[in-house]
């Protein structure tokens, strides 16, 4: 969509939603909306908010900082609203569809070709390059982020997600006529003319919707064609969320390899339950869906009953969230090293990083991870298509799963990943009662050969294979999966395993066992077929 002016509508939008009375219905004109500024409904009990097919163009910056763009809706203080049928996209493309034109590998250089339908001015951030294969899958034959130069910067997604990395825009030229030289520190020897290439102007840009303080909202019919970052971020302190029909899709025509530039739903601060039916998501920049808390880190030991905690993906000392943890709430210590739950702890106060606590079972020692349980939604999902991610389908970081009847198809990694990270990505916790079963799963894990396509593992990172008793009661029954290379089903470090009913149909080799379990107890593995 080539940018225009346009009158920001954010105050009348704003006005009618929160001038709703409390248990009614506020039906928008099905026309555009577009956003200069984030739409607040605050405070609202038991409204819908009928968008009518409405769509909502929110301002996005691609030749400048991502905090310049515009975040759409944000629900907070709100209990029971409903928001549906709406259609939601940016005024300008928030990445590039280019092809391979020219490579010097000696000058690790590569020009690209930006297709005709994108409007390109020269002045644009390239941050990031993923490149596709001729079914839409990302293949990494191309996978180059352009880090920012300075590694002390810190950055944060809505004031709460703190990065890993901070990224920047590649040196180039641009030669008019939407075509760039770029230059790389190096350029990947799988790398030929021809390919086809996504090029992101921001790898974490402002989120579509966000949650905040709100409980049982529903989220309902909502199309999303060009999300900078992620689609729907759950903050702290919401509980139960409902998601039907949603979808982050290209809009036809478009010609846009990733629709969303990062994840599809990212939920942090989710108490309850997720319930996920019938939504939709076609090249994500990242994972379709992610459900984790923040691992905290005892950092010192005031006295017996008072620690004080970091959040130290950054350095020791970094901060958790305000709202990591409330009084009540309760706190699981584990060991950093072997990952074993040492410990139970119920929150008395928690402010600046200081938390005051009662301990309810077990120890706790400087350097241990802990995880607020409270934070652990149940997770029900259903009917769902995931197509394409750069990264993964679901990676799940709770208890209390039930995933059946979905389709994945294309994913460069797991389709499936449960595993806590307890330092880098600094996400929990260990997974309890999760049940998969009547799925079927195409191409995925495809990229780097051994990667598991369903994967219940200990790390994200780099698993270890001596860990054992972390996750508890795991069900993989029923599912079709096509096209693996070789691992299809890793189960670690879990008491309580049934792998039964699943059929594996050409995987590639068949030399090797289609399914992997290390370190389980109460194993049974039955009626799987290799065909």
């Amino acid at each position: 969509m080539n940018k225009i002016n346009r009158t920001c509508l954010a105050n009348e939008l704003e006005s009618l939603i929160n001038s709703t009375p409390d248990g009614g219905v506020c039906v928008l004109e099905a026309k555009e909306y577009y956003l200069t500024r984030q739409v607040v409904i605050n405070n609202k009990k038991g409204i819908t908010v009928d968008g009518s097919k409405a769509t909502i163009v929110t301002k996005y910056v691609n030749n400048d900082d991502y905090s310049k763009s515009t975040n759409a809706f944000l629900i907070k203080h709100c209990d029971n609203v409903t928001l549906t049928d709406f259609v939601m996209e940016t005024d300008v493309p928030t990445n590039l569809t280019a092809t391979v034109e020219f490579i010097d590998f000696e000058e690790n250089t590569v020009i690209f070709a930006v297709d005709k339908n994108f409007e390109v001015h020269g002045d644009e951030v390239l941050m990031a390059f993923n490149s596709f294969d001729s079914e839409g899958s990302p293949d990494y034959r191309m996978q180059s982020y352009f880090r920012h130069p300075d590694p002390n910067i810190v950055t944060l997604i809505l004031g709460e997600i703190l990065l890993a990395n901070t990224y920047a825009s590649a040196k180039y030229d641009y030669f008019g006529d939407n075509r760039f030289k770029v230059y790389f520190p190096k350029v990947s020897p799988k790398l030929t003319v021809g390919d086809r290439v996504c090029i992101r102007h921001t790898m974490y840009g402002p989120s579509a919707i966000t949650l905040s303080d709100s409980n049982d909202t529903l989220l309902k019919n909502i199309t999303m064609h060009s999300v900078p970052g992620m689609g729907i971020v759950v903050l702290p302190r919401c509980k139960n969320l409902t998601i039907e029909g949603f979808k982050i899709v290209a809009k036809e025509g478009s010609n846009t390899l990733m629709p969303g530039n990062c994840d599809g739903i990212h939920l942090t601060g989710l108490c309850g339950k997720l319930v996920m039916k019938n939504c939709a998501f076609d090249g994500m920049g990242d994972d379709a869906l992610n459900v984790h808390s923040t691992a905290g880190t005892i950092t010192g030991l005031i006295d017996e009953r008072t620690i004080k905690c970091g959040y130290c993906k950054k350095g020791p000392d970094g901060t958790l969230p305000e709202r990591w943890c409330e009084p009540e709430d309760v706190i699981k210590v584990f060991d950093p090293v072997s990952m074993a739950h040492t410990g139970t702890l119920k929150a008395i106060s928690f402010k600046d990083g200081i938390l005051e606590f009662e301990l309810i079972s077990g120890t706790y020692k400087q350097g241990d991870t802990m995880q607020n349980t409270t934070y652990a939604p149940a997770l029900e999902i259903d009917n769902c298509v995931v197509k394409n991610t750069r990264a993964r389908g679901f990676v799940v970081q709770t208890e209390n799963v039930e995933i059946k009847n979905c389709y994945f198809f294309g994913m460069s990694s797991n389709a499936i990943k449960v595993a806590p990270c307890f330092s880098y990505w600094y996400e929990v916790g260990p997974t309890n009662n999760f049940y998969f079963h009547d799925n079927v799963i195409e191409k995925c894990a495809f990229v780097t050969p051994g990667t598991p396509i369903i994967g219940i593992l200990t790390n994200h990172k780099v698993s270890d294979n001596t860990i054992s008793h972390l996750h508890k009661n795991v069900r993989i029954e029923n599912n079709i999966i096509k096209r693996a290379h070789s691992n299809c089903i890793t189960v670690m470090a879990t008491d309580g395993v049934k792998v039964s009913g699943n059929r594996f149909e050409n995987r590639m080799e068949k030399d090797t066992d289609p399914i992997s379990l290390v370190n389980c107890t109460e194993i049974v593995v039955e009626d799987n077929k290799d065909i």
